[in-house]
């Protein structure tokens, strides 16, 4: 009996030891993202690629995008950021460190641009990890003179 009892212990242990880092507290946390100026913008989550999307159709020379995480419990968190950065023309979002962060660039001549942005969300009281996405684009935009911005 004591062999059988040592032996399912040891079951029990091997399977927790496996499910050391779920999602964030079961949260159903998400990164959302606002594209400035906005115009009519196209904003909402995207099931099939797993994380907010965020756009927008106003012309204009710069862009603003800013990210939040959201849906966390109280507690204590780290964030982790990164960017996969398709055109090279959007800043880097590794310098951020906390629950939100912002990008500003010059769109004027530079084509669309389209990105994955991250975020590893890290629980400080039991270390469980969730990383979470956002996808932010905007059309390339080009100076008609004195006739304001227009897409290319």
């Amino acid at each position: 009996m004591k062999h059988v009892l040592s032996a399912a212990l040891l079951t029990v242990a091997g399977v927790a030891g496996s499910l050391s880092f779920p999602s964030v507290a079961g949260a159903t946390a998400y990164l959302q993202c606002a594209v400035t100026p906005a115009g009519s913008a196209t904003n909402g989550y995207n099931a099939v690629d797993g994380g907010w999307t965020c756009g927008t159709n106003q012309p204009a020379s710069s862009y603003g995008i800013s990210f939040v995480v959201t849906g966390l419990p109280p507690g204590t968190y780290t964030y982790q950021w990164s960017n996969t950065v398709y055109d090279g023309h959007f800043p880097s979002v590794s310098s951020c460190n906390s629950s939100g962060c912002s990008q500003n660039y010059n769109a004027l001549n530079s084509g669309d641009h389209d990105e994955q942005v991250a975020v590893l969300v890290t629980d400080q009281s039991t270390l469980s990890q969730q990383t979470l996405y956002a996808y932010p684009s905007t059309p390339a935009v080009c100076y008609n003179g004195g006739f304001g911005y227009y897409f290319c």
